[in-house]
């Protein structure tokens, strides 16, 4: 029963991040059957950017940018290809000129245009037509979830003309840097171009194994799927550098979140000598939130979900105790109303879920329209989560709800 769960979250948040569902789905880092469609943006320019590892750069290459600008000025500047006439066809041939010169000469000669010491004329092209291609790709994706750490929001060279690649001229590109003996252009322009023109490219996509961590990614992506339905870029986290935020335009959602022990013992429910002491003993607390969904703006009033996610046969009264604690650190930084909400994998009965349902309505309607008061409470099962949220956030808009969007900066804090 575990594992046909397990795969259907893979198969969930697979279907969210890639725009269609794979065929094979396993933990850790999955290889799907991809659909033969366009490969979807929302997640391949993170692949790209930030996910991919490029070994040319020692890893992503959003963090590498001035090192792709010295290379790549450095070999523009050795083109210095010409015309000659040689014996063998190499490189480009002209060949009108080539037969014209062949009638008069004893044997066929070839008007040859190559450099053995720089670029050719083609290799020129494809890395300045390159060059302009990935620097939009940049600027559409900092646009819509904002600069990832480590990075500088504007590239080390100027891009005044758009690009007018397509999936053809794109694979022409790729053609060239992979028959190059250049190093960028092999390991680097090749490969980010693969992203976009090659499904299998998007199989590596990281999902944590264990199904703990699935289920709380499956509870995520039911939020997100419902506030930001079909977002141009989305930011996945990336476990090897620390990254444990997925960024959709208008929000965020921190994974397991780990808060600061000082902060968590200051808080309110370690009152009353409680806070000394767990010092004294050197008591354990909750640290680790499963889930901190943070809005740009308000919605409806509210700042953002703080989510724990109880997977197995564990019930929702086991969220009570971490939730407290969670929500009295994070008021310390961010006093905004809540949705503090526990989600248990085990399924209730359908009258208590359609009853409670009835009455979270009641108390949602009795709110001011203009947001403030208290927190809401939640408990449910996963299967609410999608007209949960609905109902106390509101919907994103089906098309065009990544357009034009940008992250707020982000919040520092526990």
């Amino acid at each position: 029963m575990e594992l046909s769960r397990t795969r259907e979250y893979e198969a969930e948040i697979r279907a969210y991040l890639l725009g269609r569902v794979g065929k094979r789905h396993t933990a850790g880092d999955i290889a799907p059957h991809l659909a033969p469609s366009e490969t979807p943006q929302r997640i391949a320019s993170w692949w790209m950017f930030e996910g991919k590892r490029y070994p040319h750069l020692e890893g992503p290459l959003a963090r590498h940018w001035p090192l792709v600008h010295r290379e790549a000025t450095r070999l523009l500047g050795t083109f210095h290809s010409a015309w000659r006439v040689t014996h063998t066809p190499e490189g480009e041939v002209d060949w009108i000129t080539s037969v014209a010169l062949s009638m008069t000469a004893p044997a066929p000669v070839y008007r040859v245009r190559s450099t053995q010491t720089g670029l050719s004329a083609d290799e020129r092209a494809c890395l300045e037509r390159w060059m302009t291609w990935i620097a939009w790709k940049w600027r559409a994706y900092v646009r819509s979830v904002g600069v990832p750490e480590g990075a500088h929001e504007t590239l080390p060279w100027e891009v005044t003309k758009r690009t007018t690649e397509n999936a053809a001229s794109l694979r022409r590109l790729a053609q060239i840097a992979r028959r190059s003996r250049w190093s960028l252009f092999q390991s680097v322009v090749a490969e980010t171009i693969r992203c976009f023109i090659e499904r299998e490219e998007l199989d590596r996509l990281p999902l944590p194994p264990g199904h703990a961590a699935l289920f709380q990614l499956a509870c995520m992506t039911r939020m997100l799927r419902t506030v930001c339905p079909q977002p141009e870029h989305i930011r996945w986290v990336d476990r090897k550098l620390e990254g444990n935020t997925v960024y959709v335009p208008g929000c965020r959602f921190r994974h397991e979140h780990r808060l600061r022990r000082d902060a968590v013992l200051a808080s309110e429910p370690f009152d009353g000598g409680l806070r000394e002491a767990m010092a004294r003993h050197d008591v354990g607390c909750p640290e680790r939130i499963d889930g901190w969904l943070v809005f740009d703006q308000p919605r409806r009033g509210f700042g953002g979900v703080v989510l724990e996610a109880k997977s197995g046969k564990q019930d929702v009264k086991d969220s009570i105790a971490q939730l407290r604690v969670y929500r009295a650190t994070i008021k310390r930084m961010d006093p905004r109303p809540l949705i503090v909400w526990g989600i248990a994998e085990q399924e209730s009965r359908p009258e208590l879920a359609e009853h409670a349902y009835a009455q979270l309505q009641k108390d949602v309607a009795a709110r001011s329209p203009e947001g403030g008061g208290d927190d809401v409470w939640v408990f449910s099962g996963v299967d609410d989560v999608v007209r949960i949220t609905t109902l106390l956030v509101g919907a994103g808009e089906s098309a065009g709800a990544g357009d034009g969007a940008v992250t707020a900066p982000h919040l520092a804090g526990p």
